[in-house]
């Protein structure tokens, strides 16, 4: 496989990012340039604005505090042609800033090859067209005709890290405690041909939120980093927890009809534990059903939240919320390799620096949950 060849060759030479002596690793890497056809160097250049941007974009969500910090050097960042990136590195000198301009221009080589590899071999095209086909199975099997607008009043708790308590659904909400906060959120939903209604949505895998996986399997020791199976990602949520748990059965039993396979099933909704035990930045307050299915040469993640655990994965400050769970996953395994402390100078361990970015993302967090509110 494309991807394994490219990421064989260069995982293993990561410390080269960080290396003062880099002829020999530039001389390793202009090797993967001559063994590339020509004609994929635009691409391998598209991939390398790629790579910069959603570096930008990872740091600007989950640190802002110090995000200034970590922007690319000038030379680097205004350097697109991934062959002029690598030779960046062959720049003399032996200073901070000499160091940091090698990490960046070696490191998002690196980075921009392997998202060339990873949509060479199974490109985010393929990926939406294949959702696209189980979509249509869908719309065949599930869903009835209409779609409509639902109105949702939610009871959201300040004390209760802003979990929401109480929910009502094309109705309004009465008797609600003092000091609670109530949101009203509107979201299009799907009719289900069973009587009942969704909120539908997908979500294609990016090259980049595809590296980063890698990246979490490899250091997690996670089985074989290269087999990402959640690129093709499908949520429905529903009402209530009943609705959940029939809507798993009816896809078990649509799938298999279909000669799918269903690979894994689980669910929290009914026990207290995480949906995912086996992930260790899952927390237990997020509760859904999790299905991953095979079917037609693609494996689907499929999660089945109810609209109260949905919106309480947006609003709350818990470890169930989205962002947070998120910046964990940065905090413990992206930043420490994308802007090492040697380079930037931010030890991400640091007590101090973990709690002034986790605040900083509740703050935001909390004057979402403020909005949107009636007394």
């Amino acid at each position: 496989m494309v991807v394994q060849t490219v990421w064989g060759d260069l995982l293993g030479r990561r410390g080269d990012w960080l290396s003062e002596r880099p002829d020999e690793a530039v001389a390793f890497r202009e090797k993967i340039i001559r063994r590339a056809r020509s004609q994929n160097f635009a691409f391998q250049s598209d991939m390398c604005r790629e790579a910069k941007r959603e570096r930008y974009v990872l740091a600007e969500k989950y640190a802002n505090a110090v995000h200034a910090d970590l922007h690319l050097m000038s030379e680097v960042n205004t350097t697109y042609d991934i062959r002029q990136v690598l030779e960046i590195a062959r720049l003399p000198g032996n200073g901070e800033e000499h160091r940091r301009r090698r990490f960046e221009s070696m490191s998002l080589f690196d980075q921009a090859c392997l998202l060339a590899a990873i949509d060479t071999a199974d490109s985010f095209r393929a990926i939406s067209d294949d959702l696209r086909t189980v979509i249509g199975e869908f719309n065949a099997r599930l869903f009835a005709d209409r779609s409509r607008h639902v109105q949702f009043q939610l009871a959201v708790d300040p004390e209760d890290k802003y979990r929401v308590k109480r929910m009502a659904i094309d109705a309004d909400l009465t008797e609600v405690p003092s000091g609670w906060i109530i949101r009203e959120e509107t979201r299009f939903c799907r009719d289900l041909r069973n009587g009942s209604f969704v909120c539908f949505d997908d979500r294609p895998k990016t090259p980049y939120e595809t590296y980063l996986k890698t990246l979490r399997r490899n250091e997690g020791k996670e089985g074989d980093p290269f087999q990402v199976a959640d690129k093709c990602g499908l949520k429905f949520v529903v009402p209530k927890v009943e609705d959940a748990l029939a809507l798993r059965d009816q896809l078990i039993e649509m799938f298999t009809s279909m000669r799918g396979n269903i690979i894994a099933c689980q669910e929290n909704l009914t026990v207290q534990m995480a949906v995912d035990p086996s992930n260790p930045h899952s927390s237990h307050n997020f509760r859904a059903v999790k299905m991953l299915v095979a079917w037609n040469e693609r494996e689907y993640e499929i999660q089945i939240p109810t609209f109260q655990d949905y919106f309480s994965s947006l609003c709350a400050t818990g470890r169930e919320n989205h962002a947070l769970y998120k910046l964990s996953k940065c905090l413990d395994i992206y930043f420490p390799i994308l802007y090492p402390s040697e380079i930037y100078g931010h030890p991400w361990d640091d007590a101090g620096l973990r709690e002034d970015l986790e605040m900083d993302k509740r703050d935001q967090l909390e004057r979402f949950a403020k909005r949107k509110r009636r007394y």
